[in-house]
């Protein structure tokens, strides 16, 4: 459908790809709300994604009738993108970026990216889909655990485009998938992390995050 895009995972090359639009293990699907579609390709280390338009326009009819007049949204009207960070902006921005660590937690302890698509997009969903197709080659899961988490500012750089800065202290645990047997357990770090949250189909999304 229209032409795939590839996010490539290290150490493959042109030859080991395959072309676009070309599956070797297809394993995990995820939609974000954009209507983009983000295909983990196993065997060609690959994450493909099929973009909305492309799925729209191959989905059509031959004949399309003609749109009704549309009517340009007033302020208020949730799909004009927020001006000002208000303090109810900012706690919805904030409510962004822990759905979005709660899902790629639970993600990567299942290894099910279903609840991926809701709660990121972009970049950070090609990120994390990318994550689960090593843990599922590796036959591990992961337990991620935040200990620590503080928040250094939020700013809104313009309309329908904020950063959050925050220190976060986690520590993560490997697992067997298969019996669930402890592999490894990391040491409890602190990162400095940035993300990039986008006001999408009237709502907001992580779409990067940064260490």
């Amino acid at each position: 459908m229209g032409e795939p895009h590839d996010f490539f995972g290290r150490g493959t090359t042109a030859e080991d790809r395959g072309q676009p639009g070309q599956f070797a293990g297809p394993e995990g699907v995820a939609v974000d709300r954009a209507g983009n579609v983000y295909v983990a390709d196993k065997s060609n280390h690959r994450i493909q994604v099929l973009s909305a338009s492309a799925i729209q326009r191959e989905a059509a009819p031959p004949t399309a009738a003609p749109a009704p007049p549309t009517t340009l949204p007033e302020a208020g009207d949730p799909r004009v993108a927020p001006e000002m960070l208000t303090d109810s902006q900012r706690t919805e921005i904030l409510s962004a970026v822990d759905r979005a660590n709660a899902a790629w937690a639970k993600a990567s302890e299942t290894l099910d990216a279903s609840g991926l698509g809701a709660a990121v997009a972009g970049p950070e969903l090609t990120t994390d889909l990318a994550e689960l197709d090593q843990l599922r080659s590796q036959g591990q899961t992961r337990k991620n655990t935040n200990t620590a988490f503080a928040v250094i500012d939020v700013t809104l750089d313009r309309p329908g485009h904020a950063t959050v800065r925050t220190r976060e202290t986690w520590f993560a645990e490997l697992y067997e998938a298969s019996t669930g047997r402890l592999v490894q357990r990391t040491p409890a770090t602190t990162y400095a992390e940035t993300y990039t949250v986008e006001y999408l189909s009237g709502s907001w999304i992580v779409t990067r995050n940064e260490l």
